[in-house]
């Protein structure tokens, strides 16, 4: 792949200005980003809304896709909600812990998936497909 070369990544919030621990950091490219609220159904936040970013991000490393959580209280969130958004593009997010969980699908079969919740995006540039000459 080739990656555009331009000016400094973009760092919106995280952890390094708080002290948190680091779980682990991310680089990939952005294959899905929308927005996800909703609100608690019991418990003692029964009512309350709860938002926010989902990232499907690819690992450079193993072609895995990894299922990551902006946290809409994260310093960096509202930049890149706002943003123009981070499909295809090159990340490096930083991993603060994960959870595994099951939902349900649309038809009724039940998957499980882990989830990883993100701080420190950085946006490393667009991805740029490789051309190849046809002789």
């Amino acid at each position: 792949m080739n990656y555009e070369s331009g000016p400094r990544p973009r760092v919106w919030g995280g952890a390094k200005h708080r002290k948190e621990k680091t779980m682990a950091v991310l680089v990939g490219k952005v294959k899905t980003m929308r927005q996800v609220q909703g609100e608690y159904k019991d418990g003692k936040r029964k009512g309350e809304a709860w938002e926010f970013l989902s990232l499907d991000i690819i690992d450079e490393d193993s072609g895995l896709v990894w299922s990551c959580q902006l946290p809409s209280g994260d310093e960096g969130y509202q930049k890149v909600a706002d943003g123009d958004g981070l499909v295809n593009h090159r990340v490096q997010v930083v991993v603060m812990g994960q959870s595994a969980g099951e939902w349900e699908g649309k038809d009724g079969t039940k998957n499980k998936q882990v989830r990883s919740t993100i701080t420190d995006v950085q946006d490393l540039g667009r991805v740029q497909r490789a051309v190849t000459a046809v002789a």
